[in-house]
């Protein structure tokens, strides 16, 4: 297969085709509509002509698995075509190797993308167990966020005390990133309200009431930089998916985003109307944003592009995605929300699976059927996700207001504190401020 033909379909499927401007105010998309996703079509032109046609079973696909096929495909066939080049006793070595070094790179791309976008149906069975609570107390005040690295060896965790702690998971030790401090110190001097990991768990970001973004060297623990550009409390950071692509939502209704790598500011995006509560990545370029005024919008940091979405009745907690395609939120108004990004109204409305109590934080598995939620009721719910449902599965026991959950290695992580992380509106006399590991 041609290299310029493998080349295409790497870029139609890390970067889908964004509609002309021009031709979307023409068109009227009503609520139940569609969003168009016309790359897919040219992807699948991309294919190699030995590749059999569409089977009766691939006709109800859907375009997740269909990414998912054709990148397999693709995949398949370069590989082939490298062995059997290989295999050439009379070819040059260095002709192989200077032809081929761009087919390999792809067939690296089309390895991760195959592995990122496997939906593994069978999560949801791993968490149908008994469960075993192992704690970790280390702050003083209510914790408000918390981050595992890919290993699964630390766990960070950020505090309304001004303080952020690295875990040692297997000795349970913990080591102080950065202690409450003054305004002439290094670290924050309010309140730490976000923190995210990078890819290769190098870079710890920061953010909170400082109006400020912290990025920290997690080997030697010390500060790299701190980034200014909000005029309010910052709520969210988050690092897109095996990049250093950073954004930032804040009070201040705008949506930013950094190069971490760089240390640089790169852009201001524009579209909440009021505060943005939470934020989640689909992969390094896209995100999703919710907030007060009762919208979801997902932003497209290549293009500059962004789509909208609503549907709660009152100001939305939490967000996170799910696959590429579909995203379930949280609400005051105490219902889970499952949307797909085509459509502009849920998907499935879950009615108030906590009572009346709203939901404070949800947890995923991206591209699996977990979903897990949280809120004051002293109950962690766990949910069956499909393509237009969701089904409650168990509960476990927790205490006070759950503010984080976390998924890895077949264990949930979550934050018991006694209040809400973004303010006092709601508060428990049940927990002490805990990070609680089911194993």
């Amino acid at each position: 297969m041609p290299k310029n033909t493998i080349k295409k379909a790497v870029k139609k499927i890390k970067k889908p085709k964004i509609a002309n401007p021009k031709q979307t105010k023409k068109q009227k998309i009503d609520d139940d509509e569609s969003i168009d996703s016309e790359y897919l079509d040219e992807l699948e032109n991309q294919k190699p002509q030995n590749i059999s046609d569409k089977s009766d079973s691939e006709i109800d696909e859907t375009e997740d698995n269909r990414r998912l096929r054709l990148a397999k495909q693709i995949l398949q066939q370069t590989k082939q075509e490298l062995q059997s080049k290989n295999d050439d006793f009379f070819q040059d070595h260095h002709d192989i190797h200077m032809n081929d070094e761009d087919k390999r790179l792809n067939v690296a791309l089309l390895e991760k993308f195959a592995e990122k976008h496997t939906i593994y149906q069978s999560q949801i069975q791993k968490f149908d167990r008994e469960f075993n609570r192992e704690i970790y107390k280390g702050h003083l005040r209510a914790i408000t966020c918390t981050q595992v690295d890919e290993f699964g060896k630390h766990m960070y965790s950020s505090s309304k005390d001004s303080s952020i702690i690295k875990w040692d998971l297997e000795t349970k030790k913990k080591e102080f990133i950065q202690r409450e401090v003054g305004k002439h110190g290094d670290g924050h001097y309010d309140e730490v309200l976000s923190i995210s990991l990078n890819f290769d768990g190098k870079i710890l970001a920061s953010a909170g009431k400082d109006h400020s973004i912290k990025l920290w060297d997690t080997t030697s623990n010390k500060l790299i930089e701190t980034l200014k550009h909000h005029k309010a409390p910052i709520y969210g950071v988050k690092f897109g998916y095996n990049s250093n692509n950073l954004c930032s939502i804040s009070c201040d209704r705008t949506f930013i985003q950094w190069d971490a790598a760089q240390r640089a500011y790169i852009d201001t995006f524009f579209g909440h109307s009021t505060e943005a509560n939470d934020i989640d990545c689909f992969n390094a370029d896209d995100f999703l944003s919710c907030g007060y005024d009762r919208q979801m919008i997902q932003w497209k940091t290549k293009s500059g592009g962004q789509l909208l979405y609503s549907g709660h009745e009152q100001s939305i907690d939490c967000i996170r995605a799910i696959t590429l395609e579909t995203f379930a939120t949280g609400s005051i108004d105490s219902n889970i929300n499952l949307w797909n990004v085509k459509k502009r109204k849920p998907l499935f409305e879950l009615q108030k699976p906590h009572g009346d109590k709203w939901i404070t934080a949800l947890g995923t598995i991206y591209n699996s059927d977990l979903l897990i939620s949280g809120s004051i009721d002293d109950n962690l719910n766990i949910y069956n996700v499909t393509n237009k449902q969701i089904t409650k599965v168990r509960s476990l026991q927790s205490f006070g207001i759950i503010n984080h959950i976390n998924i890895f290695d077949n264990k949930i992580l979550t934050v018991e504190s006694q209040e809400h992380r973004l303010g006092r509106w709601i508060t428990s006399t049940k927990s002490k401020n805990l990070i609680v590991l089911y194993l």
